[in-house]
């Protein structure tokens, strides 16, 4: 059962994607195959990067690069070959596969004529001009933020912060503005993350853009108390706090 802040009542809900499993499964798929076969799938940034992380060991712990190799490309090395590749996390893992669940969450929402959402047009890039933020109530670009800086010597307390926005997307004439936070283990990765989104909240409270709802998604371990808490930094007009499996009824409220 999760809580909607709209009906204000917990609902049943499917699944939430099972983020944490599914990079469990990528990992042992990758650490299985010998060095050389799993550097030949690898882009020409990650070939690099692997370069630069062998090279790195190789001067911390003394050992030469050739033998470092050597012992990668033995087949029962695989608990080595998991400290040299590439964890998935690090390549926007729980964006894709949420902006994935997303996608497919909205087309079982449209009728057959509609054009279908795909991961790409749900999911915004982070860096450049096309990174977007929310402060003041408003989506910014980074230009924006960067002439937007408080004076310095402000209060932090009283300091406005760009938050980053991660999907956005239209559907039944409202257009959906939301960061995401998924975490697994609890402590102080946690709070920080819980920390975002309260944050989140203050910049997006005082929005009067039409048509613009801003959700924050608190996906994986995130305890009970932290969402009762984090949900009363929701105005529950235009800004709410729901996990990601709640989506799909959530988006049935705006549905005409």
């Amino acid at each position: 059962m999760t809580f909607c802040p709209i009906c204000k009542k917990p609902i049943q809900c499917g699944p939430p994607p099972t983020l944490h499993n599914q990079r469990f499964r990528i990992i042992r798929k990758l650490i299985k195959p010998l060095w050389d076969e799993y550097f030949e799938t690898c882009t020409k940034e990650q070939k690099k990067e692997l370069k630069k992380k062998i090279r790195d060991r190789s001067t911390e712990l003394k050992i030469p690069q050739r033998d470092i190799l050597t012992l990668l490309n033995k087949k029962e090395n695989q608990l080595l070959r998991r400290n040299f590749i590439i964890d998935p996390i690090h390549q926007q893992f729980h964006e894709i596969k949420s902006a994935s669940y997303i996608a497919e969450k909205l087309n079982e929402l449209l009728s057959e004529s509609e054009e279908k959402f795909t991961t790409k047009n749900v999911m915004l890039k982070k860096r450049g001009k096309n990174s977007l933020h929310v402060k003041y109530g408003r989506v910014i670009s980074n230009e924006d933020n960067d002439s937007l800086d408080e004076p310095p010597g402000l209060d932090s307390k009283h300091k406005s912060y760009a938050k980053s926005i991660d999907f956005r997307f239209k559907i039944f004439g409202k257009t959906f503005v939301i960061t995401h936070k998924f975490t697994k283990d609890p402590g102080g990765g946690q709070k920080d993350f819980a920390e975002d989104i309260r944050r989140f909240m203050l910049e997006a409270n005082p929005s009067k853009l039409k048509n613009t709802i801003f959700l924050a998604i608190m996906d994986g371990s995130f305890n009970e108390l932290q969402r009762k808490e984090l949900i009363l930094n929701q105005n529950g007009k235009n800004t709410f706090v729901i996990g990601i499996e709640l989506l799909p009824h959530f988006l049935k409220h705006y549905e005409t």
